[in-house]
């Protein structure tokens, strides 16, 4: 019930208690989140579906994000979903992702 995490610069190791939901989440092929700000949404979406995520305007003010998806989800999905909760965005054709205020 612990996580682990390891500082690159100073070799720091630090342990805290971990949501077990979100944590292993990934293995059960969700995306999880537990009052997550939109920048780790889409830090995650990004990696699983190799994209850029750009950001435009103060996007600081949109909502935190509590829920699970299915990682099986096209990205098109997972962006109507997010769309859904008032994120709104863009899709560029090389693979970027623009989100806006």
């Amino acid at each position: 019930g612990e996580l682990s995490s390891v500082d690159v610069l100073t070799q720091k190791n630090t342990m805290s208690k971990a949501d077990l939901d979100i944590a292993s989440a990934w293995r059960n092929g969700l995306f999880s989140f537990k009052d997550a700000d939109i920048k780790t949404v889409m830090k995650d979406i990004a990696r699983w579906y190799s994209v850029e995520v750009k950001y435009e305007g103060k996007v600081s003010e949109l909502p935190d994000f509590t829920g699970k998806m299915g990682r099986n989800l096209s990205l098109k999905q997972v962006m109507k979903v997010l769309s859904i909760m008032g994120v709104q965005f863009r899709l560029e054709e090389d693979k970027r992702i623009v989100i806006m205020p």
